[in-house]
């Protein structure tokens, strides 16, 4: 073939969807001399080959292909038009999957100019879809002007139940829920109504309808459309067990108030990271939306555990949000050793991974970089990644094990010092599984090794471990020596988050044995307000929940409906929760308000604060509904 009908080959491929081939023949017309030069073919090569991988997912590559090729196409003429018209419609859609909506508009908008009849509609849906958190009623216009046309252009029923969802979705953002609904069940029926048979499509928009009618307290019909998507129907709920799921802040950041509400949707990769996530109701504005979407998008499953969740509840589901008022992963006693540890480690010149990346997607990145550290015979490298992957919840438990022992060996090859060598002794259990008691003595044992007994950091936080109380654990005899000897280790400052701790934990045991006045002393030596203690000291152990079947809503009985609500709430001085809230809760809308009302009856152990105020701002606790 030469080089014009390779060319005309390749765009044809495009045309008819067929990708990888076309790639693979813009990639063998890309080697020849006239394809390399400036010009008009490199530039429309750039444009082609950049729609298709942009289908094939990889975005990255497809966006610069196409912002290199657009501007001699635009410059070529009205012949051309149609092409630049897609260019921008493609370079809309990755600027939406990477959540910016910003640039999303901007070239949604551009698309539209170059529009005219029926080929107006898809960047008019598009435009609905992207303006649905905005006031100004712009989303509802573009919906409104996409539906005349698909109906005077004979649009058929799958038509124009998308434009209608679209159009519902933005009255319902835009606090209009009554007007949303009938134009929602007009979606519905031009999809075939509620039958057996149903598409990721037909799903949305019964998830929609079931959105719509929670907003307007008609309950049974909500449960009804809910039933019709699949939802809260998986065995186990295999969604909460995510190893990382957190919350955007509530706060000047992002605008967010703990009031606010968001329904986000995304699907999940077999390797556990998070795909295409998009906000599709949000009481917080755009900028909201986006915040919770983004959150979503850096959430991570164990590959294990995504096997379990149906392929077709993987390629789309819904989850309720809200923001978070205190820290993601607040410090530990653990936080002082990780610092010393990581600091080694980059004095070691280790490349690493970014850090910025989802777990799920670190984790085939350490997983390469062990192989080829231990094909160097970089040991320093090997241990970075050992260590990573040692603590991963994404690896199963006897994987990670082998990774820590393998840490430890390289720790004394490498003549780390005590610190790093002691951080793994108090992350690597003699065995596995094995129970809060039996760790407490595994954790007397290194205390009682001169290495570490000698060491202030790794002496301190033994010492707040085996302090430690909790569900089914109680406090040792010997907790007051073990804190005191904390409080009074010369080597650490005043102020070290390690003395914090214990000076805080020696304050309630003071105030449980109604001594006020040293307790009050003891609080005053922390130098901490109420509100700080109650964000990086201590979490209160719980002691009760008070929790029963009765708690399991009556509706969601009737209709089988299983899920789980992550909360986050205040734990007072005394015990009692305060303040709880539905952090995440799936299926939306269905648990959230059972769960609330049974965090009332939590009852964690007693704090001492001075004005009997917080003990825990942003406490977590995972609440799950299952059926017998």
């Amino acid at each position: 073939m030469t080089a014009q009908q390779q060319f005309d080959a390749a765009s044809t491929a495009v045309e008819d969807g067929n990708c990888t081939e076309a790639v693979a023949r813009f990639e063998t017309i890309e080697k020849l001399p006239a394809a390399r030069r400036e010009g008009f073919l490199k530039s429309a090569i750039a444009v082609r080959k950049g729609r298709c991988l942009a289908r094939l997912g990889r975005g990255d590559e497809a966006e610069g292909l196409l912002r290199a090729g657009l501007p001699a196409l635009t410059k070529a003429g009205e012949s051309f038009n149609a092409e630049v018209r897609e260019v921008h419609l493609t370079l809309a859609q990755l600027s939406r999957s990477r959540l910016d909506y910003d640039a999303a508009m901007v070239e949604a908008k551009a698309a539209l100019a170059l529009s005219q009849g029926t080929a107006r509609l898809s960047p008019l849906i598009l435009l609905t879809s992207l303006a649905r958190f905005d006031t100004g009623g712009d989303a509802v216009d573009y919906a409104k002007e996409a539906f005349a046309l698909a109906k005077a252009g004979g649009g058929d029923k799958t038509a124009l139940a998308l434009i209608q969802t679209e159009h519902g979705l933005a009255l319902l953002n835009q606090g209009q829920a009554a007007a949303a609904y009938p134009i929602l069940k007009e979606a519905l029926a031009n999809q075939g109504g509620l039958t057996m048979q149903v598409s990721l499509a037909q799903v949305a928009t019964r998830g929609d309808l079931a959105l719509a009618a929670s907003l307007l307290g008609k309950r049974e019909e909500a449960g009804k459309y809910l039933a019709y998507t699949g939802a809260g129907r998986i065995a186990d709920a295999p969604f909460r067990r995510a190893v990382s799921m957190d919350a955007p802040p509530c706060g000047e950041t992002t605008g967010l108030t703990p009031q606010d509400l968001a329904i986000v949707e995304f699907g999940i990769r077999e390797d556990g990271s998070v795909v295409d996530p998009q906000p599709i109701y949000a009481t917080g504005g755009r900028a909201g939306a986006l915040a919770f979407a983004k959150a979503v998008a850096a959430w991570s499953w164990a590959p294990d555990q995504i096997k379990d969740i149906p392929v077709f509840y993987r390629a789309a589901t819904r989850i309720e949000m809200r923001c978070t008022t205190g820290a993601n992963g607040n410090e530990s006693v653990f936080t002082p050793l990780d610092e010393v540890t990581a600091a080694w480690i980059d004095g070691k010149g280790v490349a690493g991974v970014n850090p910025d990346l989802p777990d799920a997607q670190q984790l085939p990145l350490w997983q390469a970089a062990l192989l080829k550290a231990s094909a160097d015979g970089d040991q320093a490298g090997e241990f970075a990644a050992s260590w990573w992957l040692g603590r991963s919840q994404l690896v199963e438990p006897k994987e990670r094990q082998a990774h820590l022992v393998r840490a430890v060996a390289l720790a004394d090859a490498l003549s780390a010092p005590t610190a790093v060598k002691g951080r793994l002794a108090l992350e690597v259990p003699e065995k596995p599984d094995m129970r809060p008691a039996a760790r407490r003595q595994q954790f007397r044992a290194l205390l009682a090794d001169p290495r570490y007994a000698g060491d202030p950091l790794i002496a301190s936080t033994l010492r707040l471990q085996i302090a430690a109380s909790g569900y089914g654990l109680r406090q040792p005899e010997d907790v007051t020596a073990l804190l005191d000897a904390v409080i009074q280790e010369p080597a650490l400052p005043a102020q070290h988050s390690l003395k914090i701790a214990a000076l805080l934990r020696r304050a309630n045991l003071a105030a449980k044995a109604g001594d006020l006045a040293t307790a009050q002393a003891q609080f005053q030596q922390t130098g901490l307000t109420e509100q700080q203690c109650a964000l990086i000291g201590v979490k209160p152990a719980l002691r009760k929940t008070n929790v029963s079947s009765n708690d399991y809503p009556m509706l969601a009985q009737q209709m089988g409906f299983e899920g789980w609500v992550n909360l986050e709430f205040d734990v007072a001085a005394d015990g009692r929760t305060v303040q709880p809230r539905a952090l995440f809760a799936y299926p939306p809308l269905t648990f959230s308000d059972a769960a609330v009302d049974a965090a009332k009856g939590f009852r964690f152990e007693a704090s001492y604060r001075p004005s009997g105020g917080t003990a825990c701002a942003a406490n977590r606790q995972a609440m799950a509904f299952a059926r017998p």
